[in-house]
């Protein structure tokens, strides 16, 4: 017959495993996304800052026949001038073709992760950590009830504390814009600064 281990024990070799498991959980948002996932994330970087650009192209002059015009970057005065916008709307093939070889260069030295990948092992990871701490919780219940001290961990997961066999619902993120203050307006094709009172 097995000897049963002693409830500090096992408390022991659980919360051992736990850190493990958070260790393992960190090293997976550290690794890159696939090529495909970072290439596509460059383009809508590109096309965003390119858009900026071309709100701040002053053309009215030629407009009128007259042959003057200006290109401006985007910056709050002399101090701090930020050329990005300009060059990815005159020049977005060069800078993609940049960013494309640094990206290569990374993901040569590094696994990447596809999305999928990525959400199957945190969910695999993290349906593990919800089982050890269920347990955990037993333990603890256990112990106290014998009059034994013993203390949760700071990161105890309150699901698990509380008795939930599920995450409580998050609450929606705010779809309002700031109430005050000078935001870039949602339309893509008409981007241009707004003041909010």
């Amino acid at each position: 017959m097995a000897k049963v281990k002693p409830d500090h024990q096992r408390l022991d070799e659980i919360r051992g495993r736990i850190a493990e498991l958070e260790a393992q959980r960190a090293d997976i948002e550290a690794q890159p996304v696939s090529r495909d996932e970072a290439l596509a994330a460059l383009d809508r970087w590109i096309h965003a800052e390119a858009a900026k650009f071309a709100n701040d192209l002053s053309i009215g002059s030629l407009l009128n026949g007259d042959p003057r015009a200006r290109l401006y970057a985007i910056g709050w005065g002399s101090q701090h001038i930020d050329w990005t916008p300009t060059l990815c709307a005159l020049m977005p093939d060069t800078v993609r073709a940049y960013y494309v070889d640094q990206i290569d260069a990374e993901l040569a030295e590094r696994e990447p992760l596809s999305a999928e990948q990525r959400q199957q092992r945190r969910a695999e990871i993290d349906g593990e950590l919800f089982r050890l701490a269920q347990e955990e919780e037993r333990i603890i219940t256990a112990m106290q009830a014998r009059g034994e001290a013993v203390q949760r961990r700071g990161d105890a997961d309150p699901r698990a504390v509380l008795g939930l066999t599920e995450a409580p619902a998050r609450p929606a993120p705010p779809t309002e814009a700031p109430s005050r203050g000078r935001v870039w307006t949602k339309d893509p094709g008409q981007r241009q600064w707004e003041d909010r009172q």
